[in-house]
């Protein structure tokens, strides 16, 4: 775990981060807006999401906090199309821990790059029933996430 660094202006300090082999990604939870951000950096690859989405969805349950922005922007991503193609079954999967609450699950999902991928894996994610959009920018996701879209 780390947490050293400069918290990012319109965030609270880091709730907590991982170290992973290829990437960190700093997760930050607003009691005030009651959202959890997750800030990736690095080399994303479909293993350590894997692993992210357990540690967030953990701390979705001690919160009870279902809305969740993962900022990829400062990332690159080394996820296949195959790979995107089966995360949605796998966070399913995953988020089957909340019960019920699955169903209050709201996600952003922030790239300026791979805005295509960012699309698809909507699309996929839609289409299996979770409430999710893509973004190109931080304020945006935040506004839609909170219900303050203009």
């Amino acid at each position: 775990m780390c947490l050293a660094g400069k918290v990012p202006p319109g965030h609270v300090p880091i709730y907590f981060c991982v170290r992973l082999k290829t990437m960190t990604c700093k997760v930050y939870y607003d009691e005030k807006l009651h959202v959890i951000e997750n800030l990736f950096t690095g080399i994303v690859k479909y293993d350590e999401l894997v692993q992210m989405f357990y540690d967030v969805t953990e701390l979705a349950i001690q919160k009870k906090c279902y809305s969740w922005i993962h900022d990829f922007s400062n990332a690159e991503r080394q996820i296949t199309q195959a790979e995107l193609y089966k995360s949605p079954k796998m966070l399913s999967t995953i988020v089957d821990r909340l019960g019920d609450n699955k169903k209050s699950l709201k996600r952003a999902i922030v790239g300026k790059q791979h805005m295509l991928d960012l699309k698809f894996a909507v699309k996929i994610y839609t289409d299996l029933g979770f409430v999710v959009q893509a973004f190109d920018n931080i304020d945006h996701a935040r506004d839609w996430i909170t219900g303050r879209e203009k």
